[in-house]
């Protein structure tokens, strides 16, 4: 307040009178003895962190240290199981996220004999086109996550985490890159707030293992549905290139009934030091500009879409690229939750103000986004924007509604609002493509600068 010595605040509280009585000091991260990556063998991880009458607080389940979270304290949460075929009727099953007190070496080895754990949670009741969820038929890979903080007086370090990944065959276990993503499985799984699953709203609303309602918490991808989360991206060779932490949320429309769903990954100094990956993920991509794309603000984890075909849009967009459209980058690689194989999907780059920006040197601010409009358009389906936006677009569709295109000055103008070129090719390509989920009314966006010159 002015006064006295300096203090580190959680909460600022700028002309106001301070709230709390803040540290002195704050506490630094516990570090690993070993580096998180593969290993061939069982391994034991000593935890260290600097200060006297200083705890070390650690998870191995993916969720974050804490104090309220001890063995005998742990509060319960539910998750929800079924398996076709196998059951009768669905049962909500109570979990622990665990928190330990660290007292000595960790001892990490395979745990690819023991029983399947996260994959054996069903992740959706929707059996349409067969592709419904399936209870793994093999016990799968699954390595191990630790998490740790520093703890004294009620305060609490920001967190480490780390995959140790045991497999004798080290990184040639896989011929692809990896993500690892670490989080709690009650923000994932978990009966009333997991994103990734039916969860509390399904049954609410008439749901049952044999009878469909459109519910769920998966169809949430708000602000309120996003989760924190911790990735790590380790290359071909074993090396790894991007650990940090994000909120994550569902992604995509029909697609998120899959038992497979896609996953945004969202870069803010609200979770990391960073708010945004600070390296290549897509070697040879470039912006409009010719340089090439080093830093990326969201990115996408997809699993395959509505059908499950994890490759097709990914080579799609590689067939497109002579074509003068806006395209998405990919690289294929596994994906870990909480250590355990969850499968293959395809990184992506994000379609949003971000990405524009960055492709096109713009101010974010200054970059609208529209969501497929049809017709004049309606302020809903502005993505990236603000709702009046919609005027630039309605306006252009009144002037090609009501003018002889033939017209050479007509025309003209139209060509001075839309890039012509692009329009056409991406029409044709799709058209090519035989893109049946598309028929020129849904699955598209435009964007343009609100302000040019």
């Amino acid at each position: 307040n002015g006064i006295g010595a300096w203090y580190f605040m959680d909460f600022p509280t700028p002309g106001e009178e301070n709230r709390e009585a803040g540290q002195v000091d704050l506490l630094e991260a516990p570090t690993f003895s070993h580096t998180p990556g593969w290993y061939g063998e069982s391994i034991s991880v000593e935890l260290s962190a600097p200060g006297e009458s200083v705890k070390i607080l650690y998870t191995l389940d993916g969720s974050v240290p804490n104090i309220e979270n001890l063995e005998e304290k742990a509060p319960e949460f539910l998750v929800n199981y079924f398996h076709f075929g196998e059951w009768e009727t669905s049962e909500n099953i109570a979990r622990k996220n665990i928190t330990y007190v660290y007292s000595g070496q960790i001892p990490l080895s395979d745990k690819t004999g023991e029983e399947n754990d996260l994959s054996e949670i069903i992740t959706t009741y929707q059996t349409s086109f067969g592709l419904g969820w399936k209870r793994p038929q093999e016990k799968v890979f699954k390595g191990n996550v630790v998490r740790a903080a520093a703890y004294k007086d009620g305060e609490m370090s920001p967190v480490t985490t780390g995959s140790f990944l045991i497999d004798s065959r080290l990184n040639e276990r896989y011929s692809l890159p990896v993500v690892s993503l670490t989080g709690s499985a009650d923000d994932l799984f978990g009966y009333e707030r997991g994103i990734y699953v039916q969860g509390k709203p399904y049954f609410d609303n008439g749901g049952t293992p044999h009878n469909y309602v459109y519910q769920g918490n998966f169809y949430h991808s708000s602000e309120n549905w996003e989760r924190p989360v911790h990735a790590e991206l380790f290359l071909e060779n074993g090396e790894k290139v991007i650990s940090q932490n994000f909120g994550t949320r569902i992604h995509g429309g029909g697609s998120v009934e899959r038992a497979a769903k896609g996953l945004r990954l969202y870069g803010r100094d609200i979770y990391d030091t960073k708010d945004e990956i600070t390296y290549p993920i897509f070697p040879n991509a470039v912006d409009a500009f010719g340089k090439i794309k080093d830093s990326y603000k969201r990115v996408l984890l997809r699993a395959g879409g509505d059908y499950m075909d994890i490759y097709s849009d990914a080579v799609n967009h590689q067939i497109m690229e002579p074509a003068q459209v806006e395209l998405q980058h990919s690289l294929p690689a596994v994906l870990l939750i909480n250590g355990e194989f969850w499968g293959l999907i395809n990184i992506r780059d994000k379609y949003d103000d971000h990405h524009i920006a960055r492709q096109f040197n713009l101010d974010k601010d200054n970059v609208i986004i529209l969501n497929a409009p049809w017709g004049e358009g309606s302020a809903e389906q502005v993505d990236e924007g603000i709702p009046e936006d919609i005027r630039y677009y309605s306006e252009l569709y009144q002037f090609a509604v009501n003018n002889d295109l033939q017209d050479e000055q007509n025309f003209q103008y139209l060509e001075e609002k839309i890039d012509m070129l692009s329009y056409i090719d991406y029409q044709a390509m799709l058209i090519y493509l035989n893109n049946v989920d598309w028929y020129g009314d849904k699955h598209f966006r435009y964007w343009r600068a609100r302000e040019t010159g």
